[in-house]
């Protein structure tokens, strides 16, 4: 997938990116809300939805060619921040995130940027989950 996902940066802030799915299937909306920490090399994924038109699991690939198209495409740390209910549970009962819609998602992402899993890493925030994975980069 190449420049399939269209990308905005905030007006206020230029590591905040908002990436629109919805050329890579007109009319199935999606997109996902993005910001970029460059002092820790983090991508935090802090709001994201699917393109209904794609098929399941396409939305890693999107990210990915965002990122790229931003010219972040080695990122050292992917985080889904504040995760949906189901990556939570699993999180909350001692999973490290792997098979979650999340884990999902953000290996695929870390895949389609031709990197490599080196550490899952789930984070407790108060009443809140994030997952975090440590990529490797050839």
């Amino acid at each position: 997938m190449s420049n399939l996902t269209t990308i905005r940066r905030s007006p206020s802030n230029p590591y905040r990116l908002f990436l629109d799915f919805d050329s890579a299937s007109p009319g199935g909306l999606g997109g996902a809300g993005i910001l970029y920490d460059p002092s820790r090399d983090v991508i935090s994924i802090d709001a994201v939805h699917k393109n209904i038109n794609l098929p399941t699991r396409s939305t890693g690939a999107l990210i990915a060619d965002g990122l790229t198209q931003a010219g972040v495409s080695k990122p050292a740390i992917l985080e889904g921040f504040n995760v949906e209910k189901s990556t939570a549970a699993a999180l909350g009962s001692g999973s490290d995130g792997r098979g979650t819609l999340i884990g999902n998602m953000l290996a695929d992402t870390a895949k389609a940027l031709g990197a490599t899993i080196t550490l899952w890493e789930p984070i407790r925030d108060g009443g809140i989950w994030h997952l975090r994975i440590h990529l490797s980069h050839p």
